[in-house]
């Protein structure tokens, strides 16, 4: 009995099918006139020998294969996948979660002997109310009560921040920022928010680390320096504090504090005002270059009214000049002009207005905005469709009268974006000026008398 036959008898009809099928597709890529087979299970002559056998027994359904393509064909021209930045940024970021951080690069302070912790003069209320609060010695110079010697013991509030209990806070995809924090509920001025937690690293590490994502063309960077020598990096190890933003108008501010027990520097986020539940929280990241003092930094779009454009510590007027600003004088239209020159030592931009006007002006909140952010709100999306939106508008200035229809509305710094009737857009403060409503019709002010407007 042959290899063949032996094999036939042992196997079961449906077993014996699929075989048959995937020896006929084998079969039809080895074309005679092949020259160069590939080597495989269906070069074995009795599996051939076996498909004869049994061809007019079990016929197999017409199934159409196509030959084995050619060598040539299977030369295609290596290229490295990326996905799309839109997906990546569409993705929660992954990162192990910590409550304390971690020290992976650096020595970890150990505890100080007892007599060179700080312990606060703080005495614990007889009915057992919270204590060490606005007034406690080490609560007032940013130093964390030791757990172990505080006299106030389990009634102390001014723990360790790993001890605190944070708000609940959720992340969310931002329109312009990629992912946020927003919180689930109210939090009171002063109020501790969240520790930013990471993997503490030295100053050779944090070198590596910068030069490895600059090789890798990274985007996102979660270094906060605590000192000179150390550094936090919640890259791969935090929290969801790294996935707070940063803004020129925050809402929360970072403060260090010293852990009385071990002397260890541990940076906390607390609130600056009132923060209402569904608020977005942010912080003034206030970058630093390594290197190259004026290396290139990265955009702002907070979208604040006062936003200076990048996320430097300082200087930031610098990347200002060439860029458009719409400033409102007194006559309450927002003029175009351009920034020559950022003085830094007076916080005051040189600008050459559209008319020839040349001035040095310290820019106000409310009184300014750039022109990047558009004719669209800054802040409040829904204020497009503020009740002004499609009137004709009639305003004066100082050497004529116009017309046109209101476009656009932006609330942080009360301006309405005017089209006038010879396609010239204004931007004015209509409380700030003389001038008269027409109807609601974009295209075209309605006829009749126009309501005087306030002066």
């Amino acid at each position: 009995m042959s290899w063949a036959e032996g094999l036939r008898k042992n196997l079961d009809t449906a077993k014996l099918r699929s075989l048959r099928f995937a020896i006929e597709e084998a079969k039809s890529f080895l074309h005679p006139e092949q020259q160069v087979k590939p080597d495989g299970w269906w070069n074995v002559e009795p599996m051939v020998e076996l498909l004869e056998d049994f061809q007019e027994e079990l016929p197999l359904p017409a199934v159409q294969v196509p030959a084995w393509p050619p060598g040539d064909m299977m030369l295609v021209e290596a290229a490295d996948f990326a996905v799309p930045g839109y997906v990546l940024d569409s993705r929660l970021p992954q990162y192990t979660s910590i409550r304390k951080s971690v020290w992976t690069h650096a020595v970890a302070p150990r505890r100080l002997p007892s007599e060179e912790i700080e312990i606060c003069n703080c005495t614990p209320s007889s009915d057992g109310a919270p204590s060490c609060g606005e007034d406690c010695m080490n609560r007032r110079t940013f130093v964390a009560c030791d757990p172990k010697t505080c006299p106030c013991g389990s009634s102390c509030t001014n723990r360790p921040f790993h001890m605190r209990k944070s708000p609940k806070l959720a992340p969310f995809l931002t329109e312009h920022c990629g992912w946020g924090v927003i919180t689930k509920e109210p939090i009171c001025k002063g109020s501790f928010v969240i520790e930013y937690v990471g993997e503490i690293i030295d100053e050779k590490e944090c070198e590596n680390r910068l030069w490895e994502a600059k090789a890798r063309g990274e985007r996102n960077f979660y270094l906060m320096e605590i000192n000179s020598s150390t550094t936090i990096d919640a890259r791969h190890k935090s929290n969801i504090a790294r996935l707070i933003n940063s803004s020129c108008k925050p809402n929360c501010e970072t403060q260090k504090w010293h852990d009385a027990a071990t002397g260890e520097v541990r940076v906390g986020i607390f609130a600056l005002r009132d923060i209402q539940a569904g608020e977005q929280l942010t912080y003034d990241y206030q970058f630093e270059h390594y290197g190259e003092t004026n290396a290139t930094s990265f955009l702002c779009r907070c979208g604040a009214p006062d936003c200076r454009g990048r996320l430097d510590k300082i200087g930031r007027g610098r990347y200002r000049q060439g860029h458009t600003v719409f400033v409102r004088f007194k006559d309450g239209i927002f003029h175009e002009g351009k920034v020559t020159r950022y003085i830094e030592e007076k916080e005051s931009f040189a600008i050459t207005f559209w008319d020839g006007r040349k001035e040095t002006l310290r820019l106000r909140p409310k009184m300014h905005f750039w022109s990047e952010l558009g004719c669209t709100p800054l802040e409040d999306k829904s204020a497009i469709k503020h009740e002004d939106v499609g009137r004709g508008l009639t305003f004066t200035t100082e050497d004529r009268t116009v017309s046109g229809a209101v476009v656009s509305y932006l609330p942080d710094v009360n301006a309405h974006e005017v089209l006038d009737d010879e396609g010239q857009r204004w931007y004015v403060s209509v409380d700030a000026i003389p001038h008269a409503w027409h109807g609601s019709d974009l295209h075209g002010m309605e006829k009749g008398e126009p309501t005087p407007g306030t002066t």
